[in-house]
């Protein structure tokens, strides 16, 4: 009953590359004073990071024998989320470390959500009515959202508080789903019906609004603090866009490179969209949008493919770009330098993956003479450093505002064999 929810929620996200390793990684030179910090110590099985908070609270999976989830805090060291049941997933963290996911019940007989805290512990937040509920966002106050079926099996996009439980947000649509919850509290949802995917709003202010459609299928995938939209929408001829949408600007479309597709991988807070779409000639690459007029195709390294994953504030993108010779490399890209090759640790390929607003880069780099990837720092005074590991390779899949990261390491060159872990910078004034 959990299994395709559960593959559903790690479908998406940044797209770390992972590449097995093959003798031991080459000893790093310089760490830059960050720690690492192995999360499931005690714990015989795969795990990895999924999401990270701001305060240092991170959510991810223990992989085998069976699939659960887990927080883990400097306080509570790793704590199974469960619900008494054999599988759960956690789906997401606030900003200041309150968690939410779904849990199978004892002996599976349901799937219930739930809510984490470090001080509390685990709750069940309650149902409508049906056997089946899994949150999907939670905000700083412990507002959560998501979806629960009711008595009759109607899917209901639904809002959880601990003042007033959990309550039907769309209760004349035959089926709906709640995605996201700002710290302001817009909800962001879809209401579905036999033809048409709908996207609406709800304030408590405003109620439920809808804003508007470019296709019968649009997709709210990304928001920022602000309320800002970002997604998909796709056209029955097969092809597919990119939508934004502000209270300022309303619904817009953002164009295309020629080709006749194009995708969003990330939203900055300032409103800033990146992604990758099809050229004229068929190649896929990056792009940044910034307002009308503004799509901006950012090229490649030489090859005839580009990939963006990340954008901050300030509008630098990071990516991982095919070059001339072959190999895939770490891109950053600005306005005014263009795109740059940040280069490997020595190997042949990288990806930057998460980039702060400070210009602090995050990604994996295969190492010399080696084909394992370990995680790496770069910074423009320091440019591309390696990252202690466990031994094996790395992969990240997470970070937070103030530049820690995480996912996984491998203790013994397998896939199998991979460790939840941290890195975090050094802490100012601690002479590291």
């Amino acid at each position: 009953m959990i299994a395709p929810m559960i593959a559903l929620m790690l479908a998406g996200g940044v797209q770390p590359r992972i590449t097995a390793a093959g003798d031991p990684p080459a000893k790093a030179s310089k760490q830059s004073g960050y720690t690492l910090t192995q999360l499931d110590t005690g714990i015989n099985s795969a795990s990895v990071v999924q999401h990270l908070s701001e305060n240092g609270v991170a959510i991810g999976d223990v992989l085998a024998p069976e699939f659960k989830s887990f927080a883990w805090s400097a306080q509570t060291g790793l704590v199974l989320l469960t619900l008494g049941g054999s599988q759960s997933v956690a789906t997401a963290v606030s900003r200041n470390g309150i968690v939410t996911g779904a849990s199978a019940t004892t002996g599976d007989a349901s799937v219930r959500g739930f809510v984490w805290t470090v001080p509390v512990g685990i709750a069940e937040i309650g149902n409508l009515g049906g056997d089946f509920t899994i949150p999907q966002s939670v905000n700083s106050s412990g507002v959560i959202v998501g979806d629960s079926l009711t008595n009759d099996d109607k899917s209901r996009a639904f809002m959880w508080t601990k003042k007033d439980g959990i309550v039907d947000l769309v209760p004349d649509a035959d089926d709906a789903s709640a995605r996201w919850v700002t710290d302001e509290g817009l909800v962001v949802g879809t209401i579905y019906t036999e033809t048409t995917e709908q996207i609406f709003i709800w304030t408590e202010q405003n109620g439920l609004e809808t804003i508007g459609a470019l296709s019968n299928a649009m997709r709210p995938d990304y928001v920022n603090s602000h309320g800002d939209l970002a997604g998909p929408y796709f056209n029955e001829d097969g092809s597919a866009g990119t939508f934004f949408w502000s209270r300022t600007t309303g619904l817009i479309d953002i164009g295309t490179l020629g080709g006749t597709e194009i995708y969003p991988t990330a939203l900055s807070e300032t409103g800033t969209v990146v992604g990758f779409g099809t050229t004229a000639t068929g190649e896929a690459h990056a792009f940044v949008w910034s307002g009308p007029g503004t799509l901006t195709d950012l090229g490649t390294l030489g090859g005839d493919f580009s990939f963006a994953n990340a954008v901050n504030s300030s509008g630098l993108v990071v990516g991982y770009s095919k070059t001339a010779s072959g190999p895939e490399h770490a891109f950053a890209w600005t306005a005014a330098g263009g795109l740059v090759d940040l280069g490997t640790l020595g190997g042949a390929e990288s990806s930057a993956n998460f980039v702060t607003d400070s210009g602090t880069i995050v990604g994996t780099s295969e190492a010399n003479g080696h084909q394992g990837t370990h995680a790496f720092v770069w910074t423009a005074n320091t440019g591309m450093i390696e990252m202690s590991s466990l031994g094996g390779f790395d992969a990240v899949w997470a970070m937070s505002a103030n530049g820690s990261f995480a996912g996984f390491s491998s203790g013994r060159k397998s896939v199998e064999d991979q460790h939840a872990v941290l890195w975090a910078p050094p802490t100012p004034g601690s002479g590291r």
